[in-house]
C-alpha cells in the first residue's frame, strides 16, 4: 500500500500516486501480474484545479488554457496509459489500473452558495460574464465570442447546449460541471467502467453494480467479434446477463404487469445468485 496523509497537499498525492504505478511496473517488469487500485481520482482531479488557478495566477489567461478537452486527457493519459501487457520477449508482466471516482461533487468550501449573478433566466449574457478563467477557458470564451458577433443570444439554454454553466450558477453547480469533465476524459480513456448505484443499494443489491450504465471496451471492434473481455466458459452461462439486468430497470415501470412478470421473476434469480455479502466475497 502506497498511501499520502489526507490533509496532504494534492502535487503530495499526485506524486504518491505515481509512486504506486511505478511499483506496480516494477512487477510488470519481473513478469508479474500487477493490480494498481487508485482510491480515489479526486487526488487527480485537485492537482489539475491546483495547477489550472497557479498557472492562470501567474501568466494569466491569455498565455494559459486550461480548460480545454485535450489538455484534461493529457493530464490523466501520462498516468493512466502506463498500464498495459509486455510481449512474451519482455517477460509478459502486466500492470492493470482500476480507478475509483465519486461521480458526485464536492463543493469548494470557500465558494459554496456563492451567486456569480442575479441574472434573470430570460435574459442574455455579455462576453464579460464569461471572464472567470477558473471556469472558462479560452476557447469556451472564443466560441461566445463568436455567438455574440453573430448577434446570437447566449442564454442559460444556450450554455446548456454548450456544456457550460451559465454565469449565474452558484458554486455547485460549477462544481458539478468540474466533475462531469473530470469523469467523462477518464472514461474515455479506460477500457471499460463499472457503476455502483447507490439506488440499488437501497433496494438491498449486493454489490450495488448498475448494468445499464456498466461497459466493457475490451475486444470491441477487433477481428474477433464475440469480444474477449469473458472465457468462452462464462460467455455460454451468461452472455445475455447484462442486457436481462440492464432492461429490467425499464420493466419496473411498465404498464403490462404480465409480460414484465417473466423477466422480472428471471432477474431476481439472478440477482439472489450473484449476491455477495460485504466482506465476505464468494
Amino acid at each position: 500500500v502506497v498511501a499520502a496523509p489526507a490533509d496532504a497537499s494534492p502535487a503530495i498525492k499526485l506524486t504518491t500516486a505515481a509512486a504506486a504505478a511505478a511499483a506496480a511496473e516494477g512487477f510488470r517488469n519481473e513478469g508479474q501480474d500487477a493490480l494498481l487500485i487508485l482510491d480515489d481520482v479526486d487526488t487527480l482531479s485537485q492537482f489539475w484545479d491546483l495547477t489550472s488557478r497557479t498557472l492562470l495566477n501567474i501568466y494569466g489567461s491569455e498565455r494559459v488554457d486550461m480548460g480545454g478537452d485535450s489538455e484534461m486527457r493529457a493530464f490523466y493519459s501520462s498516468l493512466l496509459q502506463r498500464t498495459g501487457q509486455l510481449t512474451e520477449d519482455y517477460g509478459s508482466g502486466s500492470v492493470s489500473m482500476m480507478v475509483l471516482v465519486n461521480d458526485k461533487p464536492v463543493a469548494n468550501e470557500d465558494t459554496v452558495g456563492e451567486v456569480v449573478s442575479d441574472t434573470a433566466s430570460d435574459d442574455s449574457y455579455t462576453l464579460d460574464d464569461f471572464s472567470n478563467v477558473v471556469y472558462y477557458s479560452n476557447k469556451t470564451r472564443t466560441r461566445i465570442e463568436l455567438l455574440v458577433k453573430k448577434g446570437i443570444p447566449v442564454t442559460d439554454d444556450v450554455c446548456e447546449k454548450l456544456g457550460i454553466p451559465a454565469p449565474k450558477s452558484d458554486a455547485d453547480a460549477r462544481a458539478a460541471m468540474l466533475t462531469t469533465m473530470h469523469v467523462d476524459q477518464l472514461i474515455s480513456l479506460a477500457d471499460g467502467h463499472i457503476l455502483l448505484s447507490p439506488d440499488l443499494v437501497k433496494e438491498g443489491q449486493d454489490p450495488p453494480l448498475d448494468p445499464a450504465h456498466s461497459l466493457t471496451r475490451i475486444g470491441v471492434g477487433t477481428a474477433n467479434k464475440k469480444g474477449i473481455a469473458t472465457t468462452a466458459a462464462m460467455r455460454t452461462v451468461a452472455s445475455r446477463l447484462r442486457l436481462e439486468l440492464a432492461a429490467v430497470q425499464d420493466l419496473k415501470f411498465s404498464s403490462n404487469a404480465t409480460a414484465a412478470a417473466g423477466p422480472l421473476r428471471r432477474a431476481r434469480a439472478w440477482k439472489s445468485a450473484l449476491y455477495q455479502t460485504s466482506g465476505a466475497p464468494r
